[in-house]
């Protein structure tokens, strides 16, 4: 389990339910997020696109659960693609 599923899973934990129980509203929270990002953008607010950014991070997390969808073997897959070569992906893996 990588350390974003787990701090996923804590923030599971800490509401008590999943807020965001289907794909669908998923996809919905991500596009809201999304949305804040360019907000914080737009206002020149570096802070608040990083804070907003880590909120992208989380609504992709959850969509992801509801695949069961590892997102951080599939970010060291794209790496791999993109560099041309296989990976080996155990130095990227969570220490944690």
């Amino acid at each position: 389990m990588s350390e974003l599923t787990d701090l996923f899973e804590a923030l599971l934990g800490h509401h008590g339910v999943d807020r965001y129980p289907t794909p669908q509203l998923g996809l919905i929270k991500i596009q809201e997020e999304l949305g804040e990002v360019s907000r914080a953008f737009l206002r020149g607010d570096d802070a608040g696109v990083a804070k907003e950014l880590g909120d992208v991070v989380l609504a992709v997390q959850g969509m992801a659960r509801h695949y069961g969808i590892d997102v951080m073997a599939e970010v060291r897959t794209n790496v791999a693609l993109a560099v041309g070569r296989r990976v080996d992906p155990s130095p990227f893996a969570s220490t944690s």
